[in-house]
């Protein structure tokens, strides 16, 4: 095991420390050379890079000791990243899925098309993670016993997959909308849907006390049901409308009042 590379007084540069910087670059680097070649802009899309990343690596860090709150010592203990280490994924993709829509809203970016050629660059940045983690962490005894192993199998897999699935999801017929077009977010709802999933499954056999009230189970769980829920709307041929007033504009609202107040339709009524 290695997980310490150079100990200089107060700083220590661990493996996992050095894989992460290096993945950020990396990763950021990525996101930035595509987000150029779809004409966005430079400085806005590196500084959209640094808020999601801080953002997620801080709420990653929260998840990890709200759902293992016996670990949380101190509030130091949010800052003992070699004596105290833990992330929690889904916590990190949660909260930077949310600060992206807002950052994306604000700047009137089209949200799935960032996130498409945003998981090329974090599906290396997991390969790098993964591997740093697998090498501080193996044991020769264990070597085939260590989860990191095949997260880095499967991001490999999954940014190769995710490449090639670039290329084709355009031609995919029970993806086009009802105007024969591929809407953008195949390749973010297809990184989210299988990278939960394999987390869900390794977490699931690597963990002896496993339940289904744990709750990385219900987080996982969770975020793959809304991927799929997504994927059904985005195609664009889905009969899914809510036709209550109060989730349409104002305008709509005040045209469907008569004198006995709003009238309500829903099922087959609202179809006619």
């Amino acid at each position: 095991m290695l997980p310490v590379l150079l100990k200089v007084g107060p700083i220590t540069i661990t493996i996992i420390g050095l894989m992460i910087s290096i993945s950020f670059l990396l990763a950021s680097f990525s996101i930035w050379k595509k987000g150029k070649e779809e004409n966005f802009d430079e400085n806005e899309l590196m500084d959209g890079v640094i808020l999601v990343s801080l953002i997620s690596f801080i709420f990653s860090r929260l998840s990890y000791f709200l759902f293992n709150p016996h670990k949380l010592n101190s509030f130091f203990s949010l800052f003992e990243f070699i004596k105290t280490p833990g992330y929690v994924w889904a916590g990190a993709l949660i909260a930077g899925i949310i600060v992206l829509i807002i950052f994306c809203q604000k700047r009137k970016w089209d949200f799935f098309r960032i996130g498409d050629l945003s998981v090329f660059g974090l599906s290396m940045g997991f390969i790098l993670t993964h591997l740093g983690y697998f090498i501080s962490q193996v044991e020769l005894n264990r070597f085939f016993f260590q989860p990191h192993l095949y997260y880095f199998i499967f991001f490999i897999f999954l940014y190769i997959a995710l490449n090639l699935l670039e290329k084709n999801y355009r031609s995919f017929e029970w993806y086009k909308n009802k105007r024969g077009e591929a809407n953008p977010g195949f390749i973010l709802l297809s990184f989210l849907l299988l990278s939960t999933l394999t987390n869900l499954i390794i977490r699931t056999i690597f963990n002896s006390s496993f339940s289904f009230f744990n709750p990385y189970f219900i987080t996982d769980l969770f975020i793959i049901i809304i991927t799929i829920f997504l994927f059904y709307v985005r195609t664009g041929k889905s009969n899914l409308t809510i036709n209550f007033p109060w989730f349409k504009k104002r305008k709509d609202n005040y045209l469907k009042k008569t004198n006995s107040g709003p009238h309500l339709k829903a099922g087959m009524e609202a179809n006619k």
